[in-house]
């Protein structure tokens, strides 16, 4: 029988979406067995800041002190796995493209017309095949052993449901998963940024990765050739209708090295360049297929993706009765477990003013699409658990690697240790959860800032850190300006307020606020108009008390030139807990060496698991507390850029299991000696790897542009600081070979 297909979103004739299961069944048999839906991973826009000496330098020049220091660690290749026939693969793939590209067509006609073309296509690839002895036979025992892995250790996860966010209903005026970053994008002033040197010093090469310049509206016989030519690729798959997300035909003009003509054509290229980054950066010898479009996802959903199919047990050497993602199974396999089928599927938002330049020079207003594309496929490849956090139950009651390493430092346990209970409880238990494996802790002590804790410092009884949301309004808080007793700020219950206790209508205790912090509740009206009647009152600082319970506390936003002190925010349960010992409690800010921020005490990166649970975002992301801020954070923030750094990203994912690429980023068979990826996620070495293929993209058939688009932007990088004056010689040396006569 023939495998289900994974439901995908689709658009109604009103323009409405819903989930409609594909009926059009692959040209392969396939053993999935269809699962309950899984809620997939939703990336949010949030507001972020950078300092002024930051904006005063470029954005890659942030990153020269890591990549001077950073060293590549030795890594594994997988094991003695059975591989199948090359050309018995090839063939199996080119299939599964041209079927891919077929079902999308609406027009019968075209429809009739591709169908041919494969037929023909196929069959020139059945005819040029070489013959070998046996062959037939090693295939048909490869293809049981495949159904046999399928049949025992497969899952499809059904759907892609996004958790869309909601404006604030509240009067604040202000959506609280947005304001989230201005703590840590200001905590540069005086926090350190520290990127150590690894401790590996191996250069062994890694087997080739070869990356493609495959054209996502290819037709068929493209296809074939370009996957027969290539292995271990990531390929974005686009299933939008024509004329619309990317086959917008809008014409615009080539943006930030991005060579696109088209709205949709820009779209094309940063997908597939973000395939190639992370093509770069993970070994597999199968290629990864991507579902990929655009669609109406809600307000601030940027995008949602994950993977199709996950599967246990497939290999030796794995964890046993585990669950392991689509791409991450058929890489460590050797083979795809799943013919036919995409293993990541992924949307993004229609609705956003996206920037599809390459070189992370987002302005005002937009949004960075490279950025978007990055987490998202991120998560697809394995960033994510497969856990119902609400219910407290793994998928078919199966653990999966990614809940492996997540510990809950309160209950002492990990995951799958925990029973269902537990793990509810486990979920809601913000800041208390982290991801011990060793790459990732080694990662996050690599690279993570000092600890900038806001404190109770008396009385002793309540002394301690307590999480805080900052300001997007009023002087960015530091240890210098946010120290002092605490008062509560009274007003008058009137029409602007009804609670003596909100901030609403001017201070009635000036005297007593006046030169101490003003604490304040939540409600009525915005929280601008609160930290103005507290200076009013000469407060030298602000803490608003929410309203609702809820962690982690989310920032405060609104705008005010002319509030100049600092305000912070804090939960309901610990507005309680100052309220119920005032007077006399005195706060502070204070910055600790010995500590990371966004980590444990133990240095291990935090998980993000807000109270209540958030469907899509808990437990699959590195926690908002990270600084600096870090790539799989649920919401994008400003100062990322992922055409160069993803920071701790890929050492999450080789712990899970993936084999990160120890040697260079290569122009076709050249190693430029410019590490693809380093132990701290600087990634030159894979940009260089991609930029070729937009570099190709743009020069057409014309040799000697290639090769001013390449030399330009190896001497652009060169002159950042960003690769040594050797690195550019060589690369330079790889382009110069490249496509020769």
């Amino acid at each position: 029988m023939h495998a289900r297909r994974p439901a995908r979103r689709r658009k109604t004739n009103d323009g409405a979406m819903q989930h409609r299961a594909a009926r059009a069944s692959p040209p392969q048999d396939g053993g999935a067995i269809p699962v309950p839906r899984l809620e997939s991973l939703v990336f949010h826009a949030k507001r972020g800041a950078h300092s002024a000496r930051e904006l005063s330098q470029p954005p890659a020049l942030r990153y020269v002190a890591a990549l001077r220091s950073a060293m590549r660690e030795p890594q594994s290749t997988p094991g003695d796995i059975q591989h199948e026939d090359d050309h018995d693969r090839k063939l199996r793939l080119a299939r599964f493209v041209a079927w891919h590209l077929l079902r999308s067509l609406r027009s019968t006609t075209l429809h009739r017309r591709r169908r041919r073309q494969e037929r023909q296509a196929i069959a020139r690839a059945d005819r040029g095949r070489t013959p070998r002895h046996g062959a037939s036979r090693r295939g048909q025992a490869e293809h049981v052993e495949a159904a046999a892995h399928r049949r025992r250790g497969a899952a499809h996860l059904e759907g892609h449901a996004e958790r869309r966010w909601q404006h604030d209903p509240s009067a604040d005026r202000t959506v609280d998963h947005v304001v989230g970053n201005h703590r840590r994008a200001r905590q540069s002033q005086h926090s350190r940024t520290r990127r150590r040197a690894g401790a590996g010093h191996d250069r062994r090469r890694a087997r080739e990765m070869k990356t493609s310049v495959l054209a996502l509206t290819a037709a068929v016989t493209l296809a074939l050739s370009a996957m027969c030519a290539n292995a271990g690729e990531i390929i974005p798959v686009v299933t939008d209708d024509p004329g619309e997300g990317y086959n917008d035909p809008t014409a615009v003009a080539p943006v930030g090295g991005n060579p696109g003509t088209t709205r949709g054509e820009q779209r094309r290229i940063v997908a597939q360049f973000a395939a190639d980054l992370w093509g770069a950066v993970l070994q597999s010898d199968v290629p990864v297929y991507v579902g990929a479009q655009f669609n109406p996802l809600g307000p601030n959903v940027l995008g949602s993706a994950g993977a199709t199919f996950v599967f246990s047990d497939f290999a030796p050497g794995i964890q046993a009765d585990t669950w392991y993602s689509s791409a991450l199974a058929d890489a460590i396999a050797g083979s795809d477990l799943n013919p036919g089928f995409t293993d990541i599927g992924s949307q993004f938002s229609s609705d956003f003013t996206f920037y599809y330049g390459l070189d992370g020079n987002t302005p005002a207003g937009q949004v960075n699409f490279l950025d978007v594309v990055m987490h998202e496929f991120g998560h697809g490849l394995g960033f994510q658990n497969f856990e119902n956090e609400a219910a407290g139950t793994f998928l078919s009651g199966r653990k999966d690697i990614y809940s492996v390493f997540t510990y809950d430092n309160t209950a002492a346990k990990f995951w799958p240790a925990m029973t269902i209970a537990e793990r509810q409880a486990s979920a809601l238990n913000y800041g208390k959860v982290v991801f011990t494996g060793a790459s990732a802790s080694a990662g996050a002590q690599a690279i993570l800032g000092d600890r900038t804790a806001f404190k109770v410092t008396a009385p002793a009884s309540i002394a301690g850190e307590y999480e805080y949301g900052t300001a997007g309004f009023g002087a960015p808080i530091s240890p210098a300006n946010f120290n002092g007793t605490v008062v509560i700020a009274t007003d008058a219950a009137d029409a602007s307020g009804p609670s003596t206790t909100d901030g609403c209508s001017p201070i009635t205790n000036g005297a007593a606020v006046a030169g101490k912090i003003a604490l304040m509740d939540r409600g009525t009206c915005g929280f601008v108009i609160k930290v103005k009647n507290a200076q009013n009152a000469g407060a030298i600082g602000a803490i608003i008390a929410d309203n609702a319970p809820g962690t982690p506390p989310p920032g405060l936003g609104g705008a005010d030139p002319t509030i100049t002190i600092p305000s912070i925010r804090v939960t309901l349960a610990d507005g309680n807990t100052i309220k119920g010992k005032l007077p006399g409690v005195t706060v502070g800010l204070t910055v600790d060496p010995t500590k990371l921020q966004g980590a444990d005490d133990a240095g291990r990166p935090r998980l993000f698991m807000p109270n209540p649970v958030q469907g899509g975002s808990s437990g699959s992301h590195y926690d908002t507390a990270t600084f600096p801020n870090t790539l799989m954070e649920p919401a994008i923030n400003s100062d990322l850029l992922s055409t160069l750094d993803i920071d701790i990203t890929p050492n999450l994912l080789k712990d899970t299991g993936w084999t990160l690429n120890p040697g260079g980023g290569k122009i076709g068979d050249c190693d430029t000696g410019v590490p693809a990826v380093t132990n701290v996620g600087i990634i030159v070495g894979a940009h260089i790897q991609a930029y070729n293929n937009v570099c190709l993209t743009g020069a057409g058939n014309s040799r000697a542009k290639y090769m001013r688009c390449m030399n330009d932007h190896i001497q652009s990088l060169y002159a950042d600081g960003l690769i040594t004056r050797n690195q550019q010689v060589s690369a330079r040396t790889c382009v110069a070979r490249f496509l020769q006569p």
